[in-house]
């Protein structure tokens, strides 16, 4: 019998990366070295990060071993939990015994419900209990008894949600007729928070409110964080608007004019955004997203907090009251819960208008900007 030298189990724990592709797997298996490959497959099944595809194979893999070597009343328990998480799971003539086929079909006849789903137009997607299962039509949908909900969605027609009860080892169909007219989709809540490295983008000349002539500056952080909607507009594209606290400004020295004393201040402005934020999603689970939309900033504060703290002055007054700014950045979303989502993004927000906008600063540009990175959960 041919040998081959693989790590032990605790090393396979300890260092997934190690793990060979499931088509070595196989090999082992076919080999007889059932109990190396059980190792493997065993570590795979622990994995909550293996993925659906993957995680079908060891299943597969994992119910012929047994078969071959406990008999198929021992594969029986394994295969109805590799049931109750794929209920559609198929095995594959090429690979894997006949025994494997039928303890499938005994299983599902005796323990679950089969569903046949049409929806008129066809092409609708269909979610099982907020899982996504496939488009319409499907045929023989393998589904545990008890009472499911089923939501038919398509881009430009109203939902449809079904409530059914499935009865094990019965066969029901359902048609389902959708309503044309778009509407918003997959609606989700959230907040976010983080952290702002804010500063004030200088163009020629350096007056500033009217109290001193700015030169040096540099970038401080704030913390800032807001609320959420977000709804589908397409498969990919959502809309997200919200409300969020967003600090802008910088550290400057200034030669103030009289009567202030010159020296280092700290600009401190203070905007509640009201973000209109497109969002592309790239992949799902984990989300890939791309973001941009502008915010429509309004004015809360504005003071030029002295370093030493002899004083501050309040320049609100000198600058407009709305401010339009331009948001881009990335994200990463981690589904981990049926209906929660984690969320850590990047922006970049600039705003679009001078805030010295009178006529005798026409050739004086200041626009606040801000790098944002944040965290934050979403609610389905």
């Amino acid at each position: 019998m041919l040998t081959i030298l693989l790590p032990a189990a605790s090393a396979i724990a300890a260092q997934a990366e190690e793990i060979p592709p499931m088509t070595e797997i196989r090999l082992i298996r076919k080999l007889g070295e059932y109990d190396q490959a059980k190792e493997y497959l065993n570590v795979l099944l622990e994995d909550k990060d293996t993925p659906d595809d993957i995680r079908a194979q060891v299943y597969n893999e994992l119910i012929t071993i047994v078969i071959l070597t406990d008999g198929k009343d021992k594969a029986r328990p394994i295969a109805l939990k590799a049931l109750e998480e794929i209920p559609n799971l198929e095995a594959d003539h090429a690979h894997h015994p006949q025994e494997v086929f039928d303890l499938y079909e005994e299983i599902r006849k005796s323990k679950f419900g089969e569903l046949n789903l049409t929806t008129d137009p066809p092409g609708c997607d269909v979610y099982l209990d907020g899982k996504h299962v496939g488009k319409t039509p499907l045929k023989s949908l393998h589904v545990l008894p008890g009472k499911h909900t089923i939501r038919f969605s398509r881009y430009e027609y109203k939902e449809e949600t079904l409530e059914i009860e499935v009865t094990a080892g019965e066969e029901s169909t359902h048609n389902v007729a959708l309503i044309s007219g778009s509407t918003l989709r997959d609606k989700r809540f959230g907040f976010e928070f983080g952290i702002s490295n804010v500063s004030l983008k200088y163009g020629s000349g350096s007056d500033f409110a009217g109290v001193g002539e700015a030169s040096s500056y540099s970038s401080v952080n704030r913390l800032s964080g807001g609320l959420f909607m977000q709804a589908s507009l397409h498969d990919r594209l959502a809309l997200q608007i919200g409300f969020r606290y967003a600090p802008m400004g910088n550290m400057a020295y200034y030669d103030m004019y009289s009567p202030n004393p010159s020296g280092k201040y700290e600009c401190k402005m203070s905007y509640i955004n009201m973000p209109i934020l497109f969002k592309y999603y790239l992949s799902r689970n984990p989300g890939f997203v791309i973001i941009a939309g502008p915010e429509i900033g309004f004015l809360t504060s504005a003071k030029l907090s002295a370093e030493n703290g002899s004083g501050s002055i309040d320049i609100k007054p000198e600058l407009p009251a709305i401010e339009l700014f331009l948001t881009i950045g990335l994200g990463l979303e981690k589904k981990v819960g049926d209906k929660i989502s984690l969320m850590l993004n990047g922006y970049f927000t600039i705003g679009l208008s001078n805030l010295r906008n009178e006529q005798r600063y026409e050739t004086i540009e200041f626009k606040p900007q801000e790098f944002r990175v944040s965290a934050g959960m979403m609610f389905h």
